[in-house]
């Protein structure tokens, strides 16, 4: 009860050193002594383990050594430097026992030796001596005593214990050695050695003392290894999560970690931002919807293996994907929300799916204006004819002029159609967009109401915008456009047209498959009118696809503006929203060369064919007679075959003959081409005029640098060949035969 009652009163490291005594006092002896230090009766018979000091020389605890352990108790605790806990340890054992020198031995269980670490009386030159020794294995036999039993080990007289070897050293001079392990569970961590000159100088219930403190040393020691296994982990932890949440923070994805009542835990920017966009009223606590879906609605959609596309609200242009996932835990129920901003993506997917679209759409758009061309060819051939007849009435010549009109609106309607499908030829030069654009928008000045103003911004800090192109049809690019926007601003507005170069970058062209990153014209054709609906934008590109048809649209104006703009290697994209105007973006190449100046006027027609003969090889049996009569009245002579293998036949006959064949490309049995390759074989300066709805299947390198070759675009009139086949026969004098 009395032991109890001490450490309960006095508690830690005093109550145990009070307890030791009391059981100390009761139990020395020296057999008990020679007992732990582990030696055999037989190997250590000599040994005088514990002393036979007289009793004054033994110490006593007094009030003194009570107060030191009590600091050292307290100093121990309030630091983690194993260095500074092993100084207060080997000072407060200086303190109580009066030795002459105190060392602590560390044990290094890596390489397994001992090495001094810290040491009071003794020098730097002796501490560095005895570490050199131990590297050598050089160690006592007390520290080895220790080393391998882990127990105290107390010499009271060095002179004559066997253990203590006599070796001529400094040490020699010392009496008395107490060693004590200083242990860390089961292992050994070092060993505290004090030393005195005195024989006997040591008592038990010192050694019980420095054996307490060895405890509270490994304890300490312990605590402060513990504490930075312990500071690493949770650095490594912060470094994780530091690392987790830049994770977080960088992912293009909204996560956001709720709970069973939907208030939000965790998660990234990115999500609450998302949120944010999703329900204005949003209080970054809780999530009660999101556009105009209820969180409940998405609760019984999350099992759903697909995402749900959400808008702020019917109109808005930004389009997410969101996933609610329930996550069970032993500690309840949560969720997790993604949230995807997938606006640009799904852009990039509808321009890849449209333009596949007007790709299919536009091949077939070709295929049908052969047939188209083809008669028109025939009716303006024939009414150009009848004209030109001198019998002819006024009345009946203004009927077959009407009848010109008709064909040549016709014409134009067949133009757009191919510029969509983009198997019209463009004559491409380089020319300056900014001079171009200011005699544009002058002209729109006349054929746009006074209530619409045209505006014309230029960004160019070179003063120039050279781009490669058909000016004629970038100008009916423009003019589509503005007559457009015009359509859409009633009541009157602004049209913009801003302008200016780009420097396209390998993100920036992942939004146009197709395009190459690099210096770009950037055109946009912007105003404030009625806007297009997102249902409308999908289509608004299609061939007779109108939102005007009260106003009588064609729905061919966007067509042809597309066809253009493909057919200068460009790219064109729509922003709009109903009520918020729309805005053209076009991307056509920089030019890097200079630009050229007006193309030069065609010359007039004046032809007399003086009996020459030509041959006219066309499938269509109306083109085919309607160019006979033109030719025949031109004082030609005309032979005639429906095809390219008849045409070959009487070039084989009569090859030399022939000055000029007037061939179709597109025919059955044998094609233009064909024809002109097979006779170029024969007669390899054969004249060709080339007659085609479909002006792609020739242009290739050897027929478009020949220069007795010219490729007539169908439909035309009498006056478009009629030039042209005066400008081949003038190619003799130009290039003349060998």
């Amino acid at each position: 009860m009395i032991e109890k009652g001490l450490i309960f009163l006095f508690g830690g490291l005093t109550g145990l050193l009070i307890m030791f005594i009391f059981r100390r006092r009761s139990i020395i002896s020296s057999e008990e002594t020679q007992s732990e230090r582990g030696t055999s009766q037989k190997d250590f018979k000599k040994t005088n383990l514990g002393g036979a000091a007289s009793t004054e020389e033994k110490k006593s605890i007094s009030a003194a050594s009570l107060q030191i352990l009590y600091d050292l108790n307290k100093s121990l605790g309030s630091t983690l430097d194993i260095y500074t806990i092993i100084d207060q340890a080997l000072s407060s054992a200086i303190s109580i026992t009066e030795s002459k020198k105190a060392d602590y031995f560390r044990y290094q269980t890596e390489n397994n030796i001992l090495k001094l670490i810290r040491s009071i009386g003794r020098d730097s030159s002796e501490i560095e001596e005895i570490n050199q020794n131990l590297s050598r294995g050089e160690v006592r036999n007390n520290l080895k005593w220790v080393l391998e039993h882990k127990k105290s080990i107390l010499i009271s007289d060095t002179g004559k214990d066997p253990i203590w070897e006599q070796n001529g050293s400094s040490e020699d001079q010392l009496s008395s050695i107490l060693t004590i392990p200083v242990l860390i569970g089961q292992e050994l961590d070092g060993m505290i050695s004090l030393m005195h000159p005195k024989r006997d100088y040591y008592s038990r219930e010192q050694k019980d003392l420095l054996a307490a403190i060895a405890h509270q040393v490994g304890l300490a020691i312990h605590n402060a290894q513990r504490f930075v296994e312990v500071a690493f982990l949770l650095n490594s932890l912060k470094a994780k999560q530091e690392l987790q949440d830049k994770l977080f923070e960088h992912i293009p994805v909204g996560v956001l970690l709720l709970n069973n009542q939907f208030n939000i835990l965790s998660g990234n920017q990115q999500g609450l931002d998302f949120v944010n966009i999703l329900q204005p009223d949003f209080d970054q606590i809780s999530i009660t919807r999101l556009g105009e879906t209820t969180i409940n609605e998405l609760v019984e959609r999350s099992k759903d293996p697909l995402p749900v596309d959400l808008r702020k609200d019917e109109n808005a242009q930004e389009i997410f994907e969101v996933q609610l996932r329930s996550a069970q835990t032993i500690e309840g129920q949560y969720w997790i929300l993604m949230i995807s901003d997938v606006t640009e993506e799904r852009g990039i997917k509808s321009r890849i799916r449209i333009q596949e679209r007007l790709a299919t759409l536009g091949r077939f758009a070709a295929g049908i204006t052969h047939d188209f061309n083809n008669i028109l060819s025939a009716i303006l051939v024939y009414s150009d004819v009848i004209v030109r007849d001198s019998q002819l009435s006024e009345r009946n010549r203004s009927r077959m002029n009407a009848i010109r009109e008709q064909s040549k609106r016709a014409t134009d309607l067949i133009g757009r159609i191919l510029d969509f499908s983009r198997n019209q030829p463009v004559e491409h030069k380089p020319f300056d967009l900014i001079p171009f654009m200011e005699e544009i928008c002058e002209l729109l000045t006349q054929v746009i109401p006074e209530d619409i103003q045209i505006r014309l911004e230029v960004s160019a800090s070179s003063g120039i915008l050279p781009i490669l192109g058909d000016p004629a049809r970038l100008q009916q690019m423009v003019m589509n456009l503005a007559l457009n926007s015009r359509d859409a601003m009633s009541d009157g507005g602004l049209v913009e047209i801003l302008i200016e170069p780009v420097d396209i970058s390998d993100i920036d062209s992942a939004k146009y498959p197709g395009m190459d990153p690099g210096s770009w014209v950037l055109m946009q054709v912007k105003d404030n009118g009625i806007g297009i609906s997102l249902q409308d934008q999908a289509r608004i590109f299609e061939p007779f696809f109108t939102t005007k048809s009260a106003q009588g649209g064609t729905g061919l104006g966007l067509v042809q503006v597309y066809g253009i703009v493909k057919q200068h290697q460009g790219f064109i994209d729509l922003e709009s929203a109903p009520g918020s105007g729309t805005t053209f973006k076009i991307y056509l190449p920089l030019f890097p060369g200079e630009v050229e100046g007006n193309p030069e006027a065609l010359p007039e027609v004046n032809l007399d064919g003086r009996g020459e003969l030509l041959l006219v090889v066309e499938d269509d049996e109306s083109l085919k007679e309607a160019l006979w009569n033109l030719f025949e009245d031109h004082e030609f002579q005309v032979l005639q075959a429906a095809n390219g293998e008849q045409g070959f036949d009487i070039v084989k006959q009569i090859g030399e003959r022939i000055s000029l064949v007037v061939s179709d490309v597109v025919m059955p049995k044998m094609g233009g081409v064909e024809l002109y390759q097979k006779t170029r074989e024969i007669y390899p300066e054969k004249k060709f005029i080339f007659i085609t709805g479909h002006p792609s299947k020739i242009i290739d390198g050897a027929i478009s640098q020949d220069p007795y070759t010219r490729l007539l675009k169908k439909p035309f009139s009498m006056t478009d060949i009629l030039i042209l086949v005066q400008e081949i026969r003038d190619a003799d004098e130009i290039n003349p035969k060998k």
